[in-house]
Order: structure tokens, then sequence, then C-alpha cells
């Protein structure tokens, strides 16, 4: 199996010693915390690749409806193909934790990136049409994201928007 290398990002370097792990996923750091629980950086060591992994928190792992929830936000982003929209990978269960890996987006959100000085409005507005497509995408697969804010999209170094956080979609 391949370690994952160090970037040039001091903050996406490979921690030394033994890194923590969730079946075949090498957890690299912390990307965020919500409700569910953590969202991780980490090291896909069977496609060598990195990605977002969201397992669920311990606490809320016997909740029938919360691991309902998960799987439909799962399922939600399965059904979108877009390249605004965070593409999902894979949904599982390692002893006993329910997970979801998926697109790692290495940027910003929306909130944090509109918030520079630097954009104008015109780029605002582009990155707002851009996410919209995102939305767009969803509708045309039934979906309604019901959660769409600036924090819930992700914008990659490559100045792409991708909608996330579809937890609280409805077909």
């Amino acid at each position: 199996d391949r370690a994952p290398q160090p970037s040039s990002d001091p903050g996406q370097t490979r921690p030394s010693g033994v890194l923590p792990r969730l079946g075949r996923y090498a957890l690299l750091r912390v990307l965020g915390e919500g409700g569910m629980g953590v969202v991780y950086a980490a090291y896909d060591e069977e496609l060598d690749r990195r990605v977002a992994l969201k397992p669920i928190h311990p606490t809320l792992q016997r909740d029938s409806q919360i691991r309902a929830r998960v799987l439909r936000e799962a399922q939600a982003l399965a059904r979108v193909s877009s390249p605004h929209v965070v593409t999902i990978y894979e949904t599982g269960e390692v002893d006993g934790q329910v997970f979801i890996a998926m697109e790692y987006v290495n940027g910003t959100t929306l909130t944090k990136w509109q918030s520079e000085s630097t954009r104008s409005w015109h780029d605002i507005l582009a990155m707002y049409i851009n996410a919209g497509q995102g939305l767009l995408a969803a509708h045309q697969a039934g979906l309604i994201h019901r959660d769409f804010k600036p924090d819930n999209v992700l914008i990659g170094r490559d100045g792409r928007p991708r909608v996330a956080d579809f937890g609280l979609a409805r077909i």
C-alpha cells in the first residue's frame, strides 16, 4: 500500500507515525465538524486518492433515523452528475461505523471566498450562478437540497464551486 505523500500545503502534510484508520481509509486531518460528526481529509489506499470522509458520530450510530439520513445523503449525491456538486464515492460501514466517502475539495467555502475584499460583484455573481448550476443538476435528478447556503458550497483551488452537504435533501 502506498502512503499519502506530503503536499506543498502545510495543512495537508501527512502526520508522522501510524495514522488512525477507518477501513481502507487513513484519516489525515479534520476538515470540519457538524451535527452529524467530524469530516476528515482521508487517504483511500485502494484507489490512491484523497477523499473527504464523513463518519457518523459514535453517539448517533444506533439512531436508525440518523443512519437513514446518512444513506439518503449518499443516495442523493449519487443521483447527481455535475461538475458543481460534490461527487460521492462510497457509503459503508466498518465495525459498526457508518460513513460516506466523497470528493475531497482542496479550497474554501463560498462564505470565506466572497468575504475577500478583492472580489468584485461580477466574480461573486458568477460563482453563485455556477453553484446554481449544481442546484439545477440536483433538481433535474429529482432532489431538493433544503439547506443551500454559502457554507455548503466548496470552492476548489481550481476556482470551481461544488454544492455539498445534501443531508437534508428530499426526493
